[in-house]
């Protein structure tokens, strides 16, 4: 048997907005994206698992077309509990620093750390072992080793702290882009963004 790890398509919501178990609608570009997702996969699945966010619900509908569908809330995104539909900028340093310096075991306020939404996808997995689901379990990778997080969590940083500059064609470090902006405004800034 194959797993396929699927995400649901973009969701209609703004950029800069914090949202994990939050059920936002798709973008109306839905039809087109879900055509090209369905477009790599096999015809047929025996069973496709879900989280019930209709975001995630919307795309299995389609995938399972003939197959087994099964929602489970233990496949739902991260809990982001107070920080839920707020604007990234207008959560409290005080409250985020501590969360992006180590987001694996931080948890958010009235929400999850990390390592809670692993727990939860470890619990799945094993209840998907104990009912027999045949699977080559010895292909498995555990995402929630920290030998493998660790690496996560730190590639994370390193993103945190970059922008890409298009003139460069590389990234280059916030600090960098900070001076810029005080000197010169960000009128002569060529960098990626939404």
């Amino acid at each position: 048997m194959e797993v396929f790890l699927i995400r649901h398509t973009r969701p209609e919501i703004p950029s800069g907005i914090c949202y994990g178990q939050t059920d936002i609608p798709l973008k109306d570009t839905f039809p087109a994206e879900s055509k090209l997702v369905l477009s790599k996969l096999p015809k047929f699945f025996d069973t496709v698992f879900t989280s019930p966010s209709m975001r995630c619900l919307k795309l299995a509908n389609l995938i399972s077309s003939g197959g087994t569908l099964k929602q489970d809330s233990l496949l739902k995104e991260l809990n982001f509990g107070d920080w839920e539909m707020k604007a990234w900028d207008d959560i409290p340093k005080e409250e985020l620093n501590p969360w992006m310096s180590n987001f694996v075991t931080h948890k958010v306020p009235n929400g999850e750390a990390f390592s809670d939404l692993i727990q939860r996808v470890d619990n799945f997995l094993e209840q998907l072992k104990n009912i027999g689901f045949a699977f080559d379990w010895s292909k498995e990778v555990r995402t929630s080793d920290p030998e493998y997080y660790r690496w996560t969590q730190w590639i994370f940083c390193q993103l945190f702290e970059s922008y890409y500059d298009l003139e460069a064609d590389k990234a280059l470090s916030i600090a960098h882009l900070i001076s810029v902006f005080d000197k010169e405004g960000n009128k002569n800034i060529k960098a990626v963004c939404d």
